[in-house]
């Protein structure tokens, strides 16, 4: 009994050993219908209506059972993108996927995350064999004065004895020129800093994705600014609570001045962005809901 329980345990821990995941348990969320058509991490585009999602670790490719723990429905999704980054999310769903686990409503729900299949490295590609032949071997052909044509081979006087006279042929040297070696250029695979409040200066370098999402959907408005160094210093505290996903609205104001509306988000209903609005409000952040469709620049 005792031999087959070592035997069990030992079969188990190889089985997590060789995965490296076996379950993990969080909150699964959703992409919003604006990314649809967009590039993932794996580089294939995001497709609404495919099975897929996003996860921090797991190999591209990986197929995942998500299980919503409040009533147990679960569904197979594929790996293609890397996320999400919100703390205590664990996945992020695609449209239909979202759709089929029912969380289009609520915009979260907790759950459980089970690898099913790992995506296996291709298998090495062998080297060709390269096959050198051997020259063949060169006839010594021994010629006579007779019925010799190339005098210049012989020299024959007569009375002497009829040898053939050897030519010397001069070695060929064989020069080597060494390839002309370029310098691969330098690569700058640079480590970003996370910046938050406790980091953040007024005078510095900082690396800025601009985009232009698309005015549907609803955001979380925390502020409204008209310098722009107190847009950055806000933007480094939302870092500092995990939130990434900050869009800035740059308008003008009636006295013509421009202003800066901070805004988290997007969110796909309004019920995800009051859920968010709760979440700032418990880190000290305020704000309110808005449609961003009703945006005016």
């Amino acid at each position: 009994m005792k031999t087959s329980l070592k035997f069990f345990l030992s079969l188990s821990f190889s089985i997590l050993a060789l995965t490296g995941f076996s379950q993990e348990f969080g909150m699964a969320s959703y992409y919003a219908d604006q990314y649809h058509g967009k590039k993932t991490a794996s580089g294939e585009l995001y497709d609404k209506t495919k099975m897929t999602c996003a996860h921090k670790s797991l190999l591209f490719g990986s197929i995942v059972r998500v299980t919503r723990l409040d009533n147990n429905k679960s569904i197979e999704v594929r790996v293609n993108d890397r996320g999400p980054y919100i703390k205590g999310r664990i996945v992020d769903l695609s449209g239909i996927a979202a759709k089929e686990l029912g969380i289009l409503t609520i915009g979260e729900a907790k759950v459980k995350v089970e690898l099913l299949k790992k995506k296996m490295a291709a298998p090495p590609v062998k080297a060709p064999v390269v096959v050198t032949k051997k020259p063949a071997p060169r006839k010594e052909v021994v010629l006579t004065d007779k019925g010799n044509t190339k005098k210049d081979n012989f020299n024959i006087e007569k009375g002497d004895v009829k040898q053939p006279v050897v030519k010397t042929e001069m070695p060929i040297v064989k020069t080597t020129t060494a390839p002309v070696t370029t310098a691969a250029p330098t690569s700058y695979n640079q480590v970003a800093e996370r910046v938050t409040r406790k980091n953040y200066s007024d005078f510095d370098l900082y690396s800025i994705k601009v985009e232009r999402p698309v005015k549907q959907g609803f955001g979380v408005q925390v502020s409204s600014l008209l310098d722009y160094k107190n847009v950055m210093r806000l933007v480094a505290q939302l870092q500092e609570s995990n939130y990434d996903e900050v869009m800035i609205s740059v308008e003008q104001n009636d006295a013509g001045k421009t202003k800066y509306k901070v805004i988290v988000g997007p969110f796909a209903d309004k019920i995800s962005a009051k859920n968010a609005l709760k979440k700032l409000k418990r880190k000290k952040h305020d704000g309110f809901v808005i449609m961003l469709e009703n945006l005016v620049h």
